[in-house]
């Protein structure tokens, strides 16, 4: 209790007012999911994860950053449903999806044939994020 109180006070300090986890994760950890990290936890009211802004994280982001796991964005309604269903139950919210008008993979390289997150895009993230049993999702504008 006394870790999570002082990780919140140095999150105000420094203008941050949340935490949430990555949407990748390093061989040998669990997935990047809120219930497998503090699940046991009694002060934890909420789950988070970030389903993030891959559709191509094993060719994009996993081998050149050290990374084994990234979701796959246009199926983030998995980890939303995984986390819905954990135990204890908890209000589960995705932290970070899709941004409109943001590069498909995060890929300033590959921009010309990947394309860009589309408002249909990230309407359907906040769908996908609702019918798999989340509370709410964090939307993004620039």
């Amino acid at each position: 209790m006394r870790f999570a109180k002082g990780i919140k006070v140095r999150l105000w300090r420094v203008g941050f007012h949340h935490l949430h986890p990555s949407c990748l994760s390093f061989p040998g950890t669990a997935q990047p999911r809120t219930s497998l990290y503090l699940g046991s936890r009694s002060w934890l009211t909420i789950n988070m994860l970030q389903t993030g802004c891959y559709a191509h994280p094993v060719t994009t982001v996993i081998p050149e950053k050290g990374f084994d796991f990234g979701w796959l964005a246009p199926r983030l309604y998995e980890p939303i449903y995984d986390e819905y269903t954990s135990r204890p139950t908890r209000p589960i919210v995705d932290g970070e999806a899709q941004f409109e008008d943001f590069g498909i993979d995060n890929d300033p390289a590959g921009i010309e044939v990947k394309g860009f997150w589309t408002g249909y895009d990230v309407r359907n993230a906040a769908y996908q994020s609702v019918f798999a049993g989340g509370a709410g999702q964090h939307l993004w504008q620039s």
